[in-house]
This record gives C-alpha cells, structure tokens and sequence, in this order.
C-alpha cells in the first residue's frame, strides 16, 4: 500500500481523480465521494495477445465459470470476492477471479461484474487465453495458468504477453 501511494503521488503529481492499480492492490483518491457508487465510467482492458482453440466451446466454459464467481461475490460473507478454476481440457485449466472494492453492497457489485465480465467477454477478449478488466468498482480476469493465490502451483513458464486498451463508457 505505501508502494502505491508513492507511486501515485509520482505518477500523477497534481490531480484530484486518480486511481492506480497492482495486481493485488487498488488505490483511489479523488475530491468528490465515491464511496458505496458504482463506477465504470474508466476501463483498463488486458488480453493475452494469443488466441485460444475451439473459441466457442471455450466461451461456453469461462461463462460458466465466470457465472460461478460472481455468485460467489455477491454471497454475504464473501466480501464482492469470487475465484475459481475448470478444466478445459486435460491439460488446459481456466482460472477465475473477480473482485469488488468492499464499500459496494452486493446489487451494486452484481451490476459491475456483469458489466466487467460482458465488456471483458467481448471484443477486446472474445477468443484470447486471457484478459483483466478494470474498472473503479470491481475487476475480473481469468487466464489459463494459475495467477491467484495459492501460488504453490505457479510453474514460472507462464505466457504473459498482453496488450492494454483504456476505454471511457
């Protein structure tokens, strides 16, 4: 945390609105109240520059599996975290995570995942190994190599070529 607040008080010097992100850190300030507000009005979209095979059997498994974490935010208890993985194929695994900053309650969290997950199933991600969607209220990604914890099963022969797009609603 006191990473990204250096950074981002380096980064971005004189602004009012400003958010950063790590791959498990988010920090936001901004002058007017955000808290407890849906907000997808900014997105950063990440996607493995490689396609998958069978794209439209793979579409039908990362829906069910995204299906699956998001219910699983949205559970009370649960914090707006959800993650999962399924098998694709013997040697192929869909991992899962979706996340949402913990001030949203649980509608407001349901309706950025979805609009995470409908953005992030798209064009930007239709038919990639792997894409990160993140808005201000909520994130979700899913790849096809372990990226959450535990990293036990980390191999370190992971592909992670990306390509970024910012996108404004």
């Amino acid at each position: 945390m006191s990473d990204s607040a250096k950074q981002i008080c380096q980064l971005c010097p004189n602004e009012a609105d400003t958010r950063i992100w790590f791959d498990n850190c988010f920090l936001r300030y901004d002058t007017d109240d955000f808290i407890g507000e849906l907000d997808t009005g900014y997105g950063i979209f990440y996607w493995n520059v490689e396609n998958v095979t069978e794209p439209e059997r793979f579409a039908k498994e990362l829906g069910d599996l995204m299906d699956q974490v998001r219910a699983e935010a949205v559970e009370p208890g649960n914090e707006g975290f959800g993650s999962g993985k399924t098998k694709f194929s013997p040697f192929v695994t869909i991992y899962g995570l979706v996340q949402c900053t913990k001030d949203l309650p649980e509608l407001r969290c349901a309706q950025c995942l979805s609009i995470a997950i409908s953005n992030g199933s798209g064009s930007y991600c239709d038919g990639k190994k792997g894409c990160w969607v993140l808005y201000s209220s909520c994130c979700v990604r899913f790849e096809i190599y372990p990226f959450f914890l535990p990293p036990s099963s980390y191999t370190g022969n992971e592909i992670h070529a990306s390509h970024a797009m910012y996108h404004k609603n």
